[in-house]
């Protein structure tokens, strides 16, 4: 019998599946069965190619996929087979509220980027408040994002990220890839999804990877993951 990753590899072609993204596919396929409906409108904010959508339509048969992003992604990552895609600001998505069953942001707050900490941070807590009202009473939203340890580190990383940028060069083993990113702490992430109104129905934190130089300047870890599950009532 062929494993989930090569199922996954002839889907997506040269895309890279991980361990990782399946186990964020499980996740959400349970979310469904947990929640029946005859039809699901899902948003994926932040989508990229919608390779994660895709997925998801091939295993959920009544899944109804939206994916939002800034940029429309290149021809041959398009390999998509339901998946809507609209192009737009991701601080302000158009739809109207009350309208997704299942709203999905994964590794994607963290580019929502201001001139400062303060500005990126409050961008992050605006777009969770605005994601709330897209989701209908009863609806969902599905949540795996990097978190810092503590801020100290955070505010470290944001200016450091700026200067790699400006530069134009890359740290792949920093997690940054030349762009601007901005990390919330495990408990800023938890009170601002809490404060929207969503109660959160299951939260976990994956132990961070990281390489044993940034284990040493980041003893509690440089970063991990957050899935979070929060529930509209």
């Amino acid at each position: 019998m062929r494993s989930e990753i090569e199922h996954m590899k002839e889907l997506f072609g040269f895309l890279p599946i991980t361990e990782y993204q399946l186990d964020i596919i499980k996740d959400i396929i349970k979310i469904v069965e947990w929640h029946p409906a005859t039809h699901y409108l899902v948003l994926d904010l932040g989508c990229g190619s919608g390779r994660l959508l895709n997925l998801l339509a091939n295993e959920i048969p009544n899944i109804l996929a939206v994916g939002l992003d800034l940029y429309t992604p290149p021809i041959n990552m398009r390999k998509t087979k339901v998946l809507n895609f609209v192009v737009a600001d991701t601080l302000h998505p158009p739809f109207r509220e009350n309208i997704f069953d299942l709203v999905i942001m994964v590794n994607f707050l963290h580019h929502l980027v201001g001139k400062t900490g303060s500005k990126s941070k409050r961008n992050i807590e605006d777009l969770l408040c605005f994601t709330q009202r897209l989701i209908k009473g009863g609806g969902i939203l599905f949540l795996d994002e990097m978190a810092i340890s503590h801020k100290a580190g955070r505010s470290l990383l944001f200016w450091l990220s700026r200067l790699i940028a400006t530069l134009r060069i890359y740290v792949v083993f920093l997690g940054i890839h030349g762009q601007v990113v901005f990390f919330m702490t495990s408990n800023e992430l938890k009170e601002s999804i809490l404060d929207t109104g969503l109660k959160i129905i299951k939260i976990k934190s994956l132990p961070s990877k990281q390489k044993f130089l940034f284990r040493m300047f980041f003893p509690n870890g440089y970063h991990f993951q957050v899935r979070t599950v929060a529930k509209k009532f």
